[in-house]
C-alpha cells in the first residue's frame, strides 16, 4: 500500500526468490521503495494464513467459465474499454487493491481493510494521466505476476534482465511455465468470482499472445480486441519507452525503445496466429479510434456480439460518468522518418487484415493528387 508496486503482494519467500535471482541489484535511489516492498511482503505472508479457500456454488463456477477478456496491444486503449466496460453493474472487475494483494485480497475485504484503501486519493499512473485508485479498475497481469513469480511485467521491476523475464510467455517456445501460469490464472479468476459473485471483465495487453492458453482454462470465454492506428500506437508507445525509470523499475538500467517495438510485433502476429481459435460468436474486433468518437455504439456493438447483459445501465452509468466522458487521448512527439518506415513491418498483420489502410499502398484519395501534381 506504501510503495504503491505490486510486489508487495508477494510473499516473503516468493519476493527473497525474485531477489536473489536479481543478485539483490537494486539501484541506490529505489533502495528505500525496495525496503517498503520487503516489508509488504512480510505483512502479506501474515494476512495469506488467513486467506478463505473459494469454494464456488454450481451457479458461481458458470459465471466464473465465461469471463470477458479484453485485448489489445499496449497503449491501444485497453484501460479505457476497461473502465466503460466496469460500468456494468452486471459485471464485475478486479481492483488495484485485488490485483496488487492476490495472496490476501479476500481477506483484506472480509475485514473491512477496502474501506481504508478507499481513502486513499486517486493518482495518475506512471505511465500517463489516467487516474488510478486502489478501488479501480486493474489489469490483472500483475495478480498472475505475483502468484507465478515470474513473467514479462518483471522485467519492468528488473530492466537489467528484462530480457530474460520477457522469454517467460508463450512467445518462447522453450518456456516451461506454462502451467503455472495457467494455475495462476484459475485461481485469481476463482477467487475473484467468490468475492464478486459476478461473470468477470479482465485485462490484460500480454493476453493477446495467450489465446490458446486461456481457452484451455475457458473453453467459451469472450474477447474484446481493440487495435488503435499504428503511427499513434507507435507514438504513444516510444513516448512511454523513453521515460527514464518506469514507475515499479528497482533499477536504473534502461530498456531501448526498440525493443518495446519489437515485443509488440511478435504479441501482434502471435495473436493473429492464434485468433482463429476463439468462435465467431465469442470474439469482437474494435478500432479505438471509433470507440472514442463514439462510445455509446461501440458498447452497443459489443454488448450484441458478446450476448452480455446490462446494456441500458451501463450506457445511463458511462453517460453520468465526466472522468470517462471528459477522455481525452494524449499527444505525443511526431515520429522520426527513421520510425516512420518501420511502421509498415511492425503492424503488418493489421493492414494485412484491412484494419487499417496500409501507407504503402496509395489511396485514390492520394492517386489523384499525385496524378494533378507531379
Amino acid at each position: 500500500m506504501f510503495s504503491h508496486s505490486f510486489l508487495g503482494g508477494c510473499r516473503f519467500r516468493d519476493w527473497i526468490h525474485i531477489l536473489r535471482d536479481n543478485r539483490f541489484r537494486v539501484d541506490a535511489s529505489r533502495r528505500w521503495n525496495a525496503l517498503l516492498v520487503t516489508t509488504e511482503t512480510i505483512s502479506t505472508s501474515i494476512l495469506s494464513r488467513f486467506e478463505p479457500e473459494p469454494k464456488l456454488t454450481e451457479s458461481q463456477h458458470a459465471l466464473w467459465s465465461r469471463p470477458l477478456l479484453i485485448l489489445g496491444l499496449p497503449r491501444s486503449g485497453t484501460t479505457y474499454l476497461q473502465n466503460l466496460m466496469a460500468s456494468n453493474p452486471q459485471l464485475a472487475f478486479p481492483t488495484r487493491l485485488d490485483c496488487f494483494n492476490p495472496h490476501s485480497f479476500l481477506i483484506r475485504h472480509r475485514w473491512g481493510l477496502d474501506r481504508l484503501y478507499g481513502l486513499v486519493p486517486r493518482r495518475n499512473r506512471g505511465l500517463d494521466h489516467v487516474k488510478v485508485g486502489w478501488l479501480t479498475p486493474e489489469e490483472d497481469e500483475f495478480a498472475l505476476t505475483v502468484l507465478a513469480a515470474d513473467g514479462p511485467w518483471l522485467g519492468a521491476c528488473f530492466p537489467e534482465r528484462h530480457q530474460e523475464y520477457r522469454a517467460q510467455s508463450p512467445l518462447n517456445p522453450r518456456w516451461t511455465g506454462g502451467d503455472r501460469w495457467k494455475q495462476a490464472l484459475k485461481t485469481f479468476t476463482q477467487k475473484l468470482t467468490y468475492r464478486y459473485n459476478l461473470p468477470l471483465v479482465l485485462k490484460s495487453p500480454l493476453h493477446m499472445m495467450r489465446i490458446p492458453e486461456i481457452l484451455t482454462l475457458f473453453p467459451h470465454a469472450r474477447f474484446v480486441t481493440i487495435f488503435r492506428d499504428p503511427i499513434q500506437q507507435t507514438q504513444s508507445t516510444l513516448s512511454v519507452a523513453r521515460k527514464k525509470i518506469l514507475w515499479p523499475s528497482l533499477q536504473a538500467a534502461h530498456v531501448e525503445s526498440t525493443y518495446y517495438l519489437e515485443f509488440n510485433q511478435r504479441i501482434l502476429q502471435r495473436y493473429f496466429e492464434t485468433r482463429h481459435q476463439i468462435s465467431a460468436e465469442n470474439r469482437i474486433e474494435i478500432q479505438y479510434e471509433n470507440l472514442v468518437a463514439s462510445p455509446a455504439v461501440t458498447l452497443r456493438r459489443i454488448h450484441q456480439q458478446l450476448e452480455i447483459s446490462g446494456l441500458d445501465s451501463t450506457l445511463s452509468a458511462t453517460a453520468k460518468n465526466s472522468e470517462l466522458n471528459q477522455y481525452q487521448t494524449n499527444s505525443h512527439p511526431e515520429l522520426t522518418p527513421s520510425e516512420r518506415e518501420t511502421i509498415r513491418e511492425l503492424y503488418a498483420p493489421m493492414y494485412e487484415a484491412g484494419l487499417y489502410p496500409d501507407p504503402r499502398i496509395p489511396t485514390a484519395e492520394t492517386s489523384l493528387k499525385r496524378k494533378n501534381h507531379p
